[in-house]
């Protein structure tokens, strides 16, 4: 019997508040919130409990939290040993991942090609920003890279192996949007190019990118189907370019000098 002194630390907890409830008499704050400290008084027999509500605030792993009780100087604890209790919970964050790949442009050699990634969480929880890249896209032999963008996290190209990687964090129901500009190189004209993009993501919701999925072409019956892309062999000439100038002047002078020999 007498006043007893409890606290809680509540780390990486975010907004909280606690409750509390009682029996055998004992008195105690009803409710409060932040981390717990409060003062108890306890007859013979009574117990007091506190309930935590919260958002976690914190990274993926072990999270432990201590509840420890102390009695004043008029109180004779015969058991001094058994005034704390932990908790230690494995908090995880696994994610499903998909992803849609689709071309447009003007498929002839010196045209240009755009390839739209779009990659989406459908849950249960949070994709995080885990070790390594979330995407990779080996761009295909042919595919000249100008730029990209993303709506969120950070894009990353390598020139000499000609691929994109995006790393960054995907919210349950969120989309991230990647648009890849690019040309035709004049060596595959004629030649049909294919490319899939590679997803990775923590399926098991451990902190590592276990999982895999292929990125998908909407247009074509299937879930995980290349996006293919057939090129003509016409070749496209750009025309404020120097050699079409040239070949219009050329042009222009035979046609005259055609038109002056006939008169």
């Amino acid at each position: 019997t007498g006043r007893h002194h409890v606290t809680a630390v509540q780390y990486c907890l975010g907004t909280r508040g606690f409750g509390s409830a009682h029996s055998g008499g004992a008195t105690y704050p009803a409710n409060g919130s932040g981390d717990i400290n409060a003062v108890v008084s306890l007859p013979a027999d009574a117990s007091v409990s506190f309930s935590v509500n919260g958002t976690y605030a914190g990274t993926i792993g072990v999270v432990s939290n201590t509840a420890t009780v102390s009695a004043d100087a008029s109180v004779m604890d015969p058991n001094g040993a058994n005034n704390t209790a932990t908790d230690t919970t494995q908090i995880v964050s696994p994610a499903t991942l998909s992803a849609t790949k689709l071309a447009s442009g003007n498929f002839v050699p010196g045209g240009g090609l755009a390839y739209v990634i779009e990659i989406s969480n459908s849950g249960p929880q949070n994709q995080l920003d885990n070790p390594g890249p979330e995407m990779i896209d080996a761009l295909p032999f042919g595919f000249v890279y100008l730029s990209s963008t993303a709506s969120s996290g950070t894009l990353m190209y390598d020139g000499p192996s000609n691929t994109l990687s995006w790393s960054g964090s995907i919210a349950v129901g969120e989309t991230i949007i990647i648009t890849i500009a690019g040309s035709i190189d004049s060596v595959v004209a004629g030649l049909v190019i294919s490319n899939q993009a590679e997803i990775r993501f923590d399926g098991d919701g451990d902190g590592t990118n276990e999982s895999t999925t292929l990125s998908d072409d909407t247009t074509v019956v299937g879930d995980t189907d290349p996006t293919v892309v057939t090129i003509g062999n016409v070749v496209q000439v750009p025309v404020n370019s120097f050699g079409a100038l040239l070949m219009m002047l050329l042009a222009m002078g035979l046609t005259g000098a055609l038109v002056m020999r006939r008169q």
